[in-house]
């Protein structure tokens, strides 16, 4: 085949509108942007051509999908590095920020060997857990301390994407409903992702839906997905894991050729 990410972008281009065509005016407007900055798709930014995005409204402004419908005391999970962490909270605790991940993922580790459980991320920060462009994605898939590299590739993560030293968080779905927005990822959330399910808006979707990316790149319908935005630190807890090399060799799911042609396919069919 030879599908490339422009191939990915294309694809996407097609259907997403189709899909969600409210907010299908955003996403012209965001396509002409990155016709601006020389960009052939939006996958690989630089920090210059993020920056340049972020003052475009369309693209700041995330989080406009419809209302999520989260399950009742059902607790959600996502997987971050440590640096992110530090990065979008009012990080409070030493190491921080000018330390290296590895050395803060370490105090945190042996943090949570002396506590015995889930560390409060309130011990360590401030404020509230922001993300990339301000929101979180979040899943109610388990299985991220027992089997962190499967669970990550059925919420549509790569090995490349997945942190070597890493942080499970965990809220609880009537916590994070009292405490912000959570909606369904729409076509502008996903605008940057290659790997990005868009669900369709007549439907009325109670939540995303993941692409499960299965070893020798066979693709399947993953899990739930939200969208959440800023999230009080008090309702969230955190769990260290550090993801080996062997981890990763173990299920080699990794960008490339191979992958952008499975991904082509499952976007045909939608």
């Amino acid at each position: 085949m030879g599908f490339d990410r422009t191939n990915l972008y294309d694809m996407q281009c097609r259907i997403g509108p189709t899909r969600q065509p409210r907010h299908a005016p955003r996403f012209r407007e965001l396509r002409a942007e990155l016709v601006k900055l020389g960009a052939r798709h939006p996958y690989a930014l630089n920090s210059a051509a993020i920056t340049a995005l972020m003052s475009c409204a369309s693209f700041a402004e995330v989080g406009n999908g419809l209302i999520a419908n989260l399950p009742q005391s059902r607790n959600l999970y996502r997987i971050t590095s440590v640096m992110n962490l530090v990065r979008y909270t009012t990080w409070t605790a030493i190491p921080n920020q000018d330390n290296t991940d590895d050395e803060v993922w370490r105090e945190l580790a042996l943090d949570r060997e002396r506590n015995g459980d889930w560390l409060s991320l309130h011990s360590y920060a401030n404020g509230h857990l922001r993300g990339f462009r301000g929101i979180t994605w979040w899943t109610t898939r388990e299985g991220l301390l027992t089997n962190p590299v499967q669970v990550a590739h059925s919420m549509g993560l790569v090995n490349d994407w997945i942190p070597s030293y890493a942080i499970v968080l965990r809220c609880s779905s009537d916590g994070i409903r009292a405490s912000t927005k959570v909606t369904v990822p729409d076509i502008v959330d996903g605008f940057v992702q290659e790997v990005f399910h868009p669900t369709r808006d007549v439907e009325r979707p109670a939540s995303g839906l993941t692409i499960n990316l299965g070893p020798d790149n066979k693709l399947t319908h993953g899990g739930d997905e939200f969208v959440a935005g800023p999230l009080p630190v008090e309702q969230i807890q955190m769990w260290p894991i550090q993801i080996t090399p062997e981890m990763r060799a173990a299920r080699p799911v990794w960008l490339g050729s191979n992958l952008w042609d499975a991904l082509y396919s499952y976007y045909d069919t939608l």
